[in-house]
């Protein structure tokens, strides 16, 4: 379901800001979004089921997208959170798709965190929404991992070593991913569960891998990721390590 529309409301023109653009992001809302997301949810419930809701996005103008629409990132959340439509499953589409532009972090193609948003309002919107749902708002940092040897040989061991820190008491889980930095496919993974943190604690972690020699050789990427206790939300997502495996 994404932010395109065809009854003369979008694109919105050029300098339509403020009230003008709101009055087109709710025209569309009212007459497409609102009443097919009630359908869908009728329709799961009146098979017993949660509703999935597999691809949303913000959509550019050059697709007859609404652009920056704040209004149609607020009114999804709303409808993806509130407990009596029983959604069990959501995914942004956060990417620059060649049949039309969503992206709203700042990921790059190379790992990094370079790209800059054409929707910073959007995204705004997004990133505050997870903010205030999180019963326990709190810091989170983690170094940047390291992999040890530097030079990974497939088939033998090698390991990845960080550290979280977390600015509250909490329960978290705390993963690690290993991942093909050019397809980001996931080669292997480790997760560490139920891990109480004091405030203002830092934790280090170890884990050891093996890349199997059925794995190409090349560039790969370790992934640092940390959630709440029961995996319902990810707090942090860190993708800046790169390694060469031979």
């Amino acid at each position: 379901m994404y932010d395109q529309g065809w009854n003369g409301a979008y694109p919105i023109p050029a300098g339509c800001s403020g009230s003008c653009a709101l009055t087109r992001w709710q025209s569309v809302w009212n007459a497409q979004f609102g009443p097919a997301l009630t359908k869908f949810k009728n329709f799961a419930q009146s098979h017993n089921k949660r509703l999935s809701v597999p691809e949303w996005g913000v959509n550019d103008a050059a697709t007859s997208g609404g652009g920056d629409d704040t209004y149609y990132v607020q009114q999804m959340l709303a409808f993806i959170f509130d407990p009596a439509n029983n959604v069990g499953y959501h995914s942004y589409f956060d990417i620059q798709a060649p049949d039309g532009h969503h992206q709203l972090s700042s990921a790059d193609n190379n790992g990094g965190n370079t790209f800059v948003t054409g929707f910073p309002n959007a995204a705004a919107a997004f990133k505050g929404f997870y903010a205030n749902q999180d019963p326990q708002p709190a810091q989170l940092s983690t170094t940047k991992a390291t992999v040890s040897p530097a030079t990974v040989t497939r088939g033998q061991s090698f390991n990845v070593t960080g550290t979280v820190t977390s600015s509250a008491a909490r329960t978290l889980v705390v993963k690690y991913e290993i991942r093909n930095a050019t397809g980001s496919a996931l080669a292997t993974s480790t997760s560490y569960t139920n891990q109480a943190f004091t405030a203002g604690q830092t934790r280090g972690y170890t884990s050891a891998f093996t890349l199997p020699t059925s794995l190409s050789a090349g560039t790969y990427r370790v992934d640092t990721l940390v959630y709440t206790a029961d995996w319902s939300r990810t707090l942090l997502y860190r993708n800046d390590t790169t390694f060469t495996a031979n």
